[in-house]
């Protein structure tokens, strides 16, 4: 016997509903690295122990990443014809000799799309990073950065679109993500997590309260001032 559900009657379902659903199930990558448009393979200097952008580095001879139909090439120049670098897991203290170094790899360095500094000891995000315009992705979780302020630097990463920054001290700051948000609006994905519609409203909210809150702090120093005097 056909069951009372089976025996409703069904309607044909309008466009527009059927994109609003589409909409609805969409979802924004998370993971940018299965759909990165490499014109090469990344090259890895991954687990090296290197601790300086200034000193000697390994042979770049390596096996890159397997790929059918695109290998990691050398120009006459002796320069990779690549657009990522991976340095994760080594020992990093700093950015120094960072873009001479990236200079001195790539044959076209200000191409530069896809960045891996994750599990170093960095404690800040230098400026050097933003001659480096095209970035979309960059991967500095796992550090020693403190100050959420260091997050304003990127502001100027106009294609910014995956940042990692979980797994430093600056995630215990009170609104951390929010903030980030805010600073760079352009994000669709922060910490391997989509940026969803709540949150960029939020993160518009949150930057309302913290102009607020400052405010109320800059009236109090201006009294205490006053009444010191």
């Amino acid at each position: 016997m056909t069951s009372f559900y089976h025996q409703l009657p069904r309607f044909p379902e309008d466009d527009a509903i059927k994109d609003g659903r589409r909409q609805r199930t969409k979802r924004v990558a998370v993971n940018f690295d299965s759909t990165f448009p490499y014109p090469a393979p990344p090259i890895d200097l991954s687990f090296r122990n290197l601790s300086s952008f200034e000193g000697k580095f390994p042979d770049l001879e390596e096996k890159p990443r397997h790929h059918p139909t695109k290998i990691l090439c050398k120009t006459h120049k002796g320069k990779y014809e690549s657009t990522a670098l991976k340095f994760s897991n080594n020992l990093f203290e700093n950015w120094i000799g960072f873009e001479q170094f990236v200079g001195k790899i790539l044959h076209n360095p200000s191409a530069l799309y896809w960045l891996d500094l994750s599990f170093n000891f960095l404690y800040t995000i230098d400026r050097e990073i933003l001659k480096f315009s095209q970035l979309k992705i960059l991967y500095l979780h796992g550090n020693a950065i403190h100050s959420i302020s260091e997050v304003d630097k990127l502001s100027n990463l106009d294609y910014l679109q995956s940042l990692t920054l979980h797994g430093n001290a600056v995630e215990e700051e009170k609104g951390y993500r929010l903030y980030v948000l805010k600073k760079l609006p352009k994000l669709r994905a922060l910490d391997f997590s989509r940026v969803t519609r709540s949150e960029t409203v939020s993160a518009d909210l949150f930057s309302v309260s913290l102009m607020a809150a400052n405010n109320r702090r800059r009236k109090e120093k201006r009294k205490t001032r006053s009444a010191d005097m």
